[in-house]
């Protein structure tokens, strides 16, 4: 892992996620000082020489006690639902703004060598290009882009003020093994599951004109921990596949994998959803990343987790508070 071998821990806030317990076993294969920070229960499948901090990152203390020079911070713990942000946006500015405020002046007060902020594809707002760079206009459309994007602010104006090294990643669709259903809002596995459950799936918009960027979360873990040792403080970074699919495209894959017929339902009424969200990962790339786990490899390793009686996603996708989500 290059210069993170001088580190002498690691910190993963929201450690017990779908993308934090895959960083926090990655590093404790090579590193014994990882620590989770995390409000939920320990997870069974972090490994033992992980140290487990039940703790709120709204707690101050709790984070400045775990903190030195020589830390690199990962913080990944946020509200991820744009639908919950929707329905309860001071609880999604609390926990991400607020959130990303407290962590930063942990940093601050005790001076760590790294930070690694987890923001969203979602402080784009709509595209206006196919392939977003950086560099693209920030017009978020939702509280929750709203609220990571403050975090990106925060991120900027500590380095810019107090020189904390905060490097800022851009996540797109992100998806794998392992998503809690309750939770789970990127298409591929709320797809599988419909699938697999009903043999049909209800598609938000265009289906043919709606497209997405879909990262494996392996390939996700494996940007994190590169940008964590190469990444530009105050630079923000796409973290995606480069890789345009569009719903019916998915559904397509879906069926052939399964040997199904593919079959889906379109809510044309909901049109303000059907947009290109695509990454331009050059600038990722140029640190030594490429995404390794392609869209077919990705859905026979999420499908095989499901098996054959998956829970159907239970936590409806809403677009703004007259939106009911999804009817199967």
């Amino acid at each position: 892992m290059g210069e993170l071998s001088g580190t002498s821990r690691f910190i993963v806030t929201g450690g017990a996620g779908f993308i934090g317990r895959r960083l926090a076993a990655k590093l404790a294969r090579v590193h014994d000082c990882v620590y989770v920070v995390d409000m939920r229960h320990r997870p069974d499948c972090l490994p033992r020489n992980v140290h487990y901090v039940h703790a709120d990152i709204s707690d101050a203390t709790s984070l400045r006690g775990l903190l030195s020079e020589s830390t690199i911070v990962f913080h990944l713990a946020a509200n991820s639902s744009t639908t919950k942000a929707i329905l309860d946006p001071w609880s999604d500015l609390n926990t991400n703004a607020a959130g990303a405020l407290t962590v930063l002046e942990a940093c601050r007060s005790q001076g760590v060598r790294r930070l690694l902020y987890a923001s969203s594809a979602s402080v784009y707002g709509r595209p206006q290009s196919s392939r977003i760079r950086e560099s693209h206009e920030l017009h978020p459309t939702t509280p929750y882009g709203v609220s990571k994007l403050a975090g990106e602010l925060y991120c900027r104006s500590y380095y810019a003020t107090y020189r904390i090294p905060a490097v800022i990643v851009r996540p797109f669709c992100v998806y794998g093994p392992g998503e809690d259903p309750t939770n789970a809002l990127v298409e591929v596995s709320r797809y599988l599951r419909w699938y697999i459950s009903t043999g049909s799936v209800p598609i938000i918009g265009d289906a043919a004109a709606k497209t997405r960027d879909f990262v494996y979360v392996d390939d996700v873990v494996a940007a994190l921990i590169n940008l964590a040792d190469t990444g530009i403080p105050s630079e923000a970074y796409n973290l995606g596949s480069g890789t345009e699919t569009s719903m019916v495209q998915l559904v397509l894959e879906i069926a052939a994998m399964l040997e199904g017929s593919p079959t889906f339902t379109e809510d044309r009424t909901m049109l303000l959803d059907t947009y290109r969200l695509v990454a331009n990962i050059d600038k990722l790339r140029s640190l030594g990343f490429a995404p390794r786990v392609s869209l077919q490899m990705g859905l026979r390793r999420v499908a095989a987790a499901l098996e054959t009686s998956p829970s159907p996603p239970s936590h409806p996708a809403i677009l703004h508070a007259d939106h009911q989500g999804e009817q199967v």
